[in-house]
């Protein structure tokens, strides 16, 4: 019985003490789950093949230049808690970060650099009253699939960097998501929905959504102290993606800009102020309905589009109060030629071309261009201008030589000094499949231009820095070129998409 008992004991022992090991610390590569209960140091490379588990309260530091990969889900453990990893260092995780259910956890994330490959491409989620904080120049890259900040839970990024590489991101009921202070939030490819009385705050930092974005309802947009928001897609404020009605959504721009490369729905109640110098620009169509307002109390708002506003809720009291010219508010400048469409429709007779301008100055005439590969373009036509005008003007044209191809168009104009304006370029037909490339990818400071092959005259280009801050950014209407002599030493991302949907990213190095 005695030894029975020794037996028994020493089992007992030995499994106390395995689980004792196993919430520690590692120091060398691990096969299996580890979970860390208590202060954590890697100092050397290592691996550990399954999940990484944070315990409440624990302290995870990776010393700079130090790689942690784990194979499995980093994530946190039911107790809740603060949860800070720290030390410059870097960690890859093949699963998803999963701040876990209902537990009220903070991931504190400082100077580390976070990748998580999440190859089955599930979902990646700040869960209920949880908090992701992003600060000292952290970055955290989600390289696959979605991001969720679900109901009430917040993503603070302070002079950091959020990225999702191929995926949507949702901000759900009541959730937040605020940059400051020079921080960056990338959506590189996807869509990016708020949700109920979500806050989406953008404080001197610039947030890049590659897709479209829906502002739900009573969902407030925050852009101020000189932070950027870039949408590529539609802007909807006040629809849900379906469509369907989602009232109040709001946009307040203060000393900041709004960019939107579609078109901008704004309706059901829904309202967008724009104040303190700051700017609102949409490419396309402006639709402002069912009592929605538009207010440019001290700031600029544009559109390259038509607009549609039946319940004269675009209200402007700068010194040019007039929106139905494409632009009001204290920015607008006198351009040569106010374009306010440009439109391409294949027909049994051909291509025809239609523009619209709502004011003219100086206008000798227009020059329409084609091209098959969207980079060698040939005049097909000049049409005369209407000298200076402030009234409607339409114009037409029909390209005869037309045989169903691909083709792209570029209409320009020139005044009668001879100045020359691009326009804009669409595009008849699927596009072809583009693979551009950077030359040279590696220059010396002193180098003054990039070249960039395989692009087509509607696409844009966006320069950023490893940590994605904005740089500069420009299209290839006319130029393959890009002016790169003020650029000082480091590693930049070239991001290249078009009106068509395509997205390429190329890295340029400066010695």
């Amino acid at each position: 019985m005695q030894h029975m008992l020794k037996t028994l004991f020493f089992y007992f022992s030995l499994t106390l003490f395995s689980s004792v090991v196993w919430a520690q610390c590692p120091t060398g590569n691990v096969t299996g789950n580890r979970t860390i209960s208590t202060n954590c140091t890697i100092s050397n490379n290592l691996t550990i093949s399954g999940n990484l588990t944070l315990a409440s309260s624990a302290t995870l530091t990776i010393n700079s230049g130090v790689v942690l990969t784990v194979g499995g889900v980093l994530q946190s453990s039911y107790q809740g808690g603060v949860i800070t990893i720290n030390g410059g260092g870097t960690l890859n995780a093949g699963g998803r970060l999963f701040n876990q259910v209902r537990t009220s956890t903070s991931f504190n994330i400082s100077n580390v650099t976070i990748t998580v490959n999440n190859s089955s491409a599930t979902t990646v989620e700040n869960d209920y009253r949880s908090t992701l904080n992003l600060s000292n120049g952290a970055s955290f890259t989600v390289l696959q699939g979605n991001y969720y900040n679900e109901n009430e839970s917040t993503i603070n990024l302070n002079n950091s960097t959020f990225t999702v590489t191929s995926g949507d991101f949702l901000n759900d009921y009541r959730a937040e998501v605020n940059l400051t202070n020079g921080s960056d939030f990338n959506l590189n490819n996807g869509d990016m929905q708020t949700e109920n009385e979500s806050l989406f705050l953008i404080d001197a930092s610039d947030a890049y959504i590659n897709g479209d974005m829906n502002n739900d309802f009573r969902a407030d947009l925050i852009v101020r102290n000189g932070g950027t928001l870039t949408v590529t897609g539609d802007f909807n404020n006040g629809l849900q993606p379906d469509g369907s009605s989602a009232n109040e959504g709001s946009v307040s721009v203060n000393n900041g800009s709004i960019s939107v490369g579609g078109n901008l729905n704004n309706t059901y109640g829904s309202d967008i102020t724009v104040d303190g110098g700051g700017s609102m620009s949409v490419t396309g169509n402006v639709d402002n309905a069912q009592a929605a307002s538009i207010d440019v109390a001290d700031g600029t708002f544009s559109y390259g589009g038509t607009m549609t506003d039946p319940h004269s809720g675009v209200n402007s009291s700068s010194s040019d109060s007039e929106c139905t010219d494409g632009c009001c508010g204290s920015g607008c400048a006198a351009l040569p030629v106010s374009l306010v469409a440009f439109e391409a429709e294949t027909t049994r007779m051909g291509v025809a071309l239609q523009w619209c301008t709502v004011s003219e100055q100086s206008n000798d005439y227009f020059t329409i261009e084609k091209s098959l590969n969207g980079k060698d373009f040939k005049v097909l036509a000049e049409v005369k201008g209407a000298g200076d005008t402030n009234d409607e003007r339409s114009y037409s044209y029909t390209d005869l030589t037309s045989n169903g191809q691909k083709a792209y168009y570029r209409l320009s104009q020139t005044d009668f000094d001879g100045t020359h304006v691009y326009l804009k370029v669409v595009v008849v037909g699927s596009p072809e499949e583009s693979t551009v490339r950077l030359y040279p990818n590696v220059i010396e400071g002193d180098a003054s231009k990039l070249r960039v092959e395989g692009v087509t005259a509607d696409m844009s280009w966006k320069l950023v820095d490893l940590n994605g801050n904005y740089i500069n950014c420009g299209s290839f209407i006319n130029s393959k070129e890009i002016d790169a002599g003020y650029l000082s030493k480091g590693l930049y991302v070239l991001q290249i998409t078009s009106s068509q949907g395509f997205y390429q990213t190329e890295k340029l190095v400066v010695r």
